[in-house]
């Protein structure tokens, strides 16, 4: 048995099961998570090597499977795609993935519902913090694809196109100083080339909680977030990180299906990292780092593994 998937049940494990060749493991949405993952973390524990590689919980619904989790993560080793996208706002112990340092994909997402009032709401309690990741830098230095929450810049008191910049070290807000931390920690992954970030849309205005995003609105979606990629991008390539591509994509499937220019439809925005040429006074010429949107249909030869861009469903 290489593959084992439940989805939308009671969560039982039959003991019975052979595990010991399971590559595979997937869980959707089901009931009694903790029971079901104490039963896994027995099994497992009762075999002498464990070959799963690829481990999906995608849960909707309210679970209580956290610690149920950090207790499997020790039983087993050299995991390679791990995917975590759970309601409630618990955060897994990345310190618990010291024993896969084989990880190339990572998407953890707590809090897993684009309703930003939950999000403003919590402060920040359930994001990671930057000596979080810097400990999963060194924990996981094969990683290549990472998805996780970042603090949300909120742009409703903005002027309509006002360009987002990175302020001086003094002068930046809250907000601006934890995601440049942040981002510090991210650019310490030496083989990262793709970042998810999860959060919900940029706070822009409250239109789109009545159901309505009018035709300029979803112009300024187009160009907010694309503004703000290129910051990232720019951001994580003059500290050396080897970013190519860049989403915002929670891990729900919810979305307006309002399409913009680019392909896109809110809030699932993608992008590849580009350089265009510019001409400096005195004829010297260089390269400044842009953001290209990009379909999401039309980047799979960029990904090392789809889960990376999956929706919990």
């Amino acid at each position: 048995m290489s593959e084992l998937n439940f989805a939308q049940s009671s969560g039982r494990f039959d003991r019975w099961m052979d595990i010991s060749t399971l590559r595979s493991l997937t869980i959707r949405n089901c009931h009694n998570l903790p029971s079901l993952f104490q039963d896994l973390t027995e099994a497992m524990l009762s075999i002498s090597h464990s070959s799963l590689r690829t481990l999906v919980i995608a849960q909707r619904i309210d679970s209580g499977l956290e610690e149920k989790v950090d207790e499997f993560l020790d039983a087993i080793g050299s995991l390679e795609c791990l995917y975590i996208s759970v309601l409630t706002a618990e955060r897994l112990d990345l310190a618990r993935l010291e024993k896969h340092q084989s990880l190339l994909c990572l998407v953890v997402d707590s809090l897993n519902t684009w309703q930003k009032d939950l999000h403003l709401g919590l402060r920040g309690a359930h994001l990671y913090k930057a000596r979080d990741l810097s400990v999963l830098a060194k924990l996981c230095p094969n990683l290549k694809e990472l998805a996780i929450t970042l603090p949300m810049i909120d742009f409703r008191n903005w002027e309509y196109q006002q360009p987002f910049r990175w302020s001086p070290a003094g002068s930046r807000s809250l907000t601006q100083a934890d995601l440049v931390r942040v981002l510090e920690a991210i650019a310490l992954f030496p083989k990262l080339n793709v970042l998810r970030l999860t959060h919900p849309p940029i706070v822009l205005v409250e239109e789109e909680d009545a159901g309505f995003i009018s035709d300029g609105l979803i112009r300024e979606y187009q160009w907010r977030h694309r503004q703000l990629a290129e910051q990232i991008l720019l951001f994580l390539t003059d500290r050396g990180s080897p970013i190519q591509l860049l989403a915002f994509s929670p891990t729900v499937t919810e979305s307006l299906e309002l399409r913009d220019d680019n392909g896109h439809e809110w809030p699932h925005y993608y992008y590849l990292r580009g350089a265009s040429t510019v001409t400096l006074p005195g004829g010297h010429k260089t390269n400044e780092v842009v953001a290209e949107p990009v379909n999401k249909h039309d980047i799979s030869k960029y990904l090392d593994s789809r889960a990376i861009l999956d929706y919990c469903g």
